[in-house]
């Protein structure tokens, strides 16, 4: 079993389509669950502040306000949806449903943190090459005066 300090954020590949079916995404939430994270940072609070979480993000898709940044409490809130079984006794409005509402936050969270992430490496990995090119025209240019 992973440590619960090992715990890694899908990439957006790994997110499933807004009509996924229950199963893939129950499979998708087991694969990507931070319950041991979270119960490791929260520690003694855990439970209050799991309930806290979850009740947050309901009451947010049922006032039709955006999801939260936060992808780890997305997942969490999707997970311990499932597991606990809240989604049995709600009533949802035709439409997208509070799955579907999670998922899209969580696209929308893995862009914006994906993106930043690419430009940095971009500009390391540039600058890099950029000492290696010179340190090879200096080689280059040793080589001939020698």
């Amino acid at each position: 079993m992973p440590s619960a300090w090992t715990f890694i954020l899908p990439r957006f590949d790994d997110l499933p389509p807004s009509d996924v079916a229950l199963n893939r995404l129950i499979a998708f939430s087991n694969r990507f669950d931070p319950t041991a994270l979270l119960e490791r940072l929260w520690g003694i609070g855990y439970a209050a502040k799991a309930s806290e979480t979850w009740l947050g993000h309901w009451h947010a898709f049922q006032a039709g306000e955006a999801t939260p940044v936060s992808a780890v409490t997305l997942l969490f809130t999707l997970h311990y949806d499932i597991v606990s079984g809240a989604n049995l006794y709600r009533v949802e409005a035709p439409g997208v449903n509070f799955h579907q509402w999670l998922v899209a936050g969580l696209r929308r969270t893995t862009r914006r943190q994906v993106a930043p992430i690419a430009e940095k490496v971009e500009a390391v990995v540039c600058a890099r090459l950029h000492v290696i090119n010179r340190k090879v025209h200096h080689a280059q240019h040793d080589a001939v005066a020698a």
